[in-house]
Protein backbone atom coordinates (compact mmCIF):
# COMPACT_ATOMS: atom_id res chain seq x y z
CA UNK A 1 0.00 0.00 0.00
CA UNK A 2 1.63 3.22 -0.57
CA UNK A 3 -1.74 5.14 0.70
CA UNK A 4 -4.40 5.05 3.18
CA UNK A 5 -7.10 6.29 5.11
CA UNK A 6 -8.81 6.79 8.40
CA UNK A 7 -12.83 6.52 8.48
CA UNK A 8 -12.95 8.25 11.95
CA UNK A 9 -12.36 12.21 13.02
CA UNK A 10 -11.65 11.32 16.01
CA UNK A 11 -8.96 9.83 15.62
CA UNK A 12 -7.20 12.49 13.31
CA UNK A 13 -5.70 13.66 16.33
CA UNK A 14 -3.18 10.70 16.08
CA UNK A 15 -3.06 11.05 11.90
CA UNK A 16 0.32 12.44 11.55
CA UNK A 17 1.98 9.76 13.92
CA UNK A 18 0.01 6.81 12.61
CA UNK A 19 1.20 8.15 8.79
CA UNK A 20 4.58 8.81 9.94
CA UNK A 21 5.23 5.41 11.49
CA UNK A 22 3.30 3.39 8.83
CA UNK A 23 5.87 5.18 6.43
CA UNK A 24 2.43 6.08 4.28
CA UNK A 25 0.62 8.76 2.70
CA UNK A 26 -2.32 9.78 4.10
CA UNK A 27 -5.13 10.75 2.30
CA UNK A 28 -7.07 13.07 5.27
CA UNK A 29 -10.51 13.10 5.16
CA UNK A 30 -10.76 16.10 7.42
CA UNK A 31 -8.36 17.84 5.23
CA UNK A 32 -10.79 17.04 1.85
CA UNK A 33 -14.21 18.35 3.55
CA UNK A 34 -12.28 21.67 4.57
CA UNK A 35 -11.16 21.78 1.18
CA UNK A 36 -14.94 21.02 -0.41
CA UNK A 37 -16.05 23.72 2.38
CA UNK A 38 -13.45 26.61 0.97
CA UNK A 39 -14.43 25.43 -2.91
CA UNK A 40 -18.10 25.62 -2.36
CA UNK A 41 -18.45 28.27 -0.01
CA UNK A 42 -16.03 30.48 -0.75
CA UNK A 43 -17.79 33.19 0.89
CA UNK A 44 -18.07 31.05 4.14
CA UNK A 45 -16.22 32.56 7.17
CA UNK A 46 -17.59 30.76 10.33
CA UNK A 47 -18.49 26.73 10.21
CA UNK A 48 -19.96 24.86 12.70
CA UNK A 49 -18.79 21.14 13.84
CA UNK A 50 -20.93 18.69 14.54
CA UNK A 51 -18.10 16.36 16.27
CA UNK A 52 -18.20 13.64 18.89
CA UNK A 53 -16.96 14.71 22.31
CA UNK A 54 -13.55 13.34 22.09
CA UNK A 55 -12.67 15.28 18.70
CA UNK A 56 -13.98 18.28 20.23
CA UNK A 57 -12.16 18.15 23.21
CA UNK A 58 -8.94 17.33 21.59
CA UNK A 59 -9.95 20.28 18.92
CA UNK A 60 -9.02 18.26 16.18
CA UNK A 61 -10.15 20.55 13.40
CA UNK A 62 -8.01 23.58 14.45
CA UNK A 63 -5.20 22.63 12.48
CA UNK A 64 -7.10 22.41 9.56
CA UNK A 65 -9.50 25.51 9.77
CA UNK A 66 -7.07 27.47 7.70
CA UNK A 67 -8.48 30.95 8.97
CA UNK A 68 -12.28 29.82 9.13
CA UNK A 69 -13.86 30.36 12.42
CA UNK A 70 -15.04 27.59 14.36
CA UNK A 71 -18.06 26.80 15.65
CA UNK A 72 -17.79 23.80 18.54
CA UNK A 73 -20.54 23.10 20.64
CA UNK A 74 -20.73 24.39 24.36
CA UNK A 75 -21.71 21.44 26.88
CA UNK A 76 -25.33 21.16 26.28
CA UNK A 77 -25.30 21.30 22.34
CA UNK A 78 -22.36 18.72 22.83
CA UNK A 79 -24.66 16.24 25.12
CA UNK A 80 -27.09 16.21 22.46
CA UNK A 81 -24.92 15.69 19.66
CA UNK A 82 -23.04 12.66 21.78
CA UNK A 83 -26.70 11.54 22.43
CA UNK A 84 -27.46 11.45 18.59
CA UNK A 85 -23.72 10.02 17.72
CA UNK A 86 -25.01 6.94 20.46
CA UNK A 87 -28.78 6.87 19.19
CA UNK A 88 -27.59 5.89 15.59
CA UNK A 89 -26.43 2.60 16.99
CA UNK A 90 -29.60 1.68 18.76
CA UNK A 91 -33.27 1.07 18.10
CA UNK A 92 -33.43 5.29 18.39
CA UNK A 93 -32.63 5.44 14.53
CA UNK A 94 -35.76 4.04 13.40
CA UNK A 95 -38.14 6.20 15.77
CA UNK A 96 -40.59 8.62 13.70
CA UNK A 97 -39.37 11.19 11.77
CA UNK A 98 -39.43 14.07 14.32
CA UNK A 99 -39.55 12.05 17.82
CA UNK A 100 -37.14 14.07 19.94
CA UNK A 101 -35.01 11.14 20.47
CA UNK A 102 -34.49 10.23 17.22
CA UNK A 103 -30.39 11.23 15.95
CA UNK A 104 -31.92 12.90 12.87
CA UNK A 105 -34.34 15.08 15.38
CA UNK A 106 -31.12 15.94 17.54
CA UNK A 107 -28.71 16.82 15.03
CA UNK A 108 -31.51 18.84 13.76
CA UNK A 109 -31.44 21.19 17.07
CA UNK A 110 -27.45 20.83 17.07
CA UNK A 111 -27.45 22.78 13.48
CA UNK A 112 -29.62 25.11 14.50
CA UNK A 113 -27.55 25.83 17.24
CA UNK A 114 -24.95 26.41 15.39
CA UNK A 115 -26.98 28.55 13.09
CA UNK A 116 -27.78 30.52 16.16
CA UNK A 117 -23.94 30.96 17.15
CA UNK A 118 -23.43 32.67 13.28
CA UNK A 119 -22.18 29.42 11.71
CA UNK A 120 -22.30 30.17 7.74
CA UNK A 121 -21.68 25.90 7.13
CA UNK A 122 -22.54 22.92 9.06
CA UNK A 123 -20.08 20.51 9.14
CA UNK A 124 -20.91 16.43 10.04
CA UNK A 125 -17.86 15.49 11.27
CA UNK A 126 -18.47 11.96 12.82
CA UNK A 127 -18.90 9.32 10.22
CA UNK A 128 -21.71 7.94 12.53
CA UNK A 129 -24.36 10.90 12.02
CA UNK A 130 -24.76 10.21 8.05
CA UNK A 131 -26.63 7.36 8.93
CA UNK A 132 -29.23 9.39 10.18
CA UNK A 133 -28.64 12.80 8.66
CA UNK A 134 -27.77 14.61 5.68
CA UNK A 135 -28.56 18.09 3.64
CA UNK A 136 -31.90 17.65 3.55
CA UNK A 137 -32.59 17.54 7.42
CA UNK A 138 -29.80 20.19 8.11
CA UNK A 139 -31.11 23.69 9.18
CA UNK A 140 -31.23 26.20 6.14
CA UNK A 141 -27.59 26.05 6.15
CA UNK A 142 -25.24 23.94 3.90
CA UNK A 143 -24.16 20.44 5.42
CA UNK A 144 -20.67 19.47 4.48
CA UNK A 145 -20.28 15.95 5.56
CA UNK A 146 -16.67 14.38 6.15
CA UNK A 147 -17.39 11.08 4.86
CA UNK A 148 -18.66 11.98 1.66
CA UNK A 149 -15.64 14.19 1.59
CA UNK A 150 -13.25 11.43 2.23
CA UNK A 151 -15.07 9.24 -0.33
CA UNK A 152 -14.73 12.15 -3.12
CA UNK A 153 -10.84 12.68 -2.30
CA UNK A 154 -10.58 8.47 -2.67
CA UNK A 155 -12.18 8.67 -6.07
CA UNK A 156 -9.88 12.07 -6.82
CA UNK A 157 -6.52 10.30 -5.69
CA UNK A 158 -7.40 7.31 -8.15
CA UNK A 159 -8.25 9.35 -11.00
CA UNK A 160 -5.03 11.41 -10.72
CA UNK A 161 -2.80 8.64 -9.95
CA UNK A 162 -4.77 5.76 -11.50
CA UNK A 163 -3.48 3.55 -8.48
CA UNK A 164 -5.94 1.51 -7.43
CA UNK A 165 -5.74 -2.20 -6.83
CA UNK A 166 -6.81 -5.16 -4.47
CA UNK A 167 -6.16 -8.06 -3.24
CA UNK A 168 -8.28 -11.18 -3.34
Amino acid sequence: ADVFCMVCNTAHHSAAAISAAAELELIDMIEAMFAKIKRNHPMCRRVGLICSQGARDKRVFDRYAGGLELIYANQMAQYWITAGICGVKTMNRFQSEHHPNRPKSIFQRASIWMEQQGAEVIASCCTDIAVDFDARDCSSLPLVDSLESLADAILNYWLRTGEFSHEH
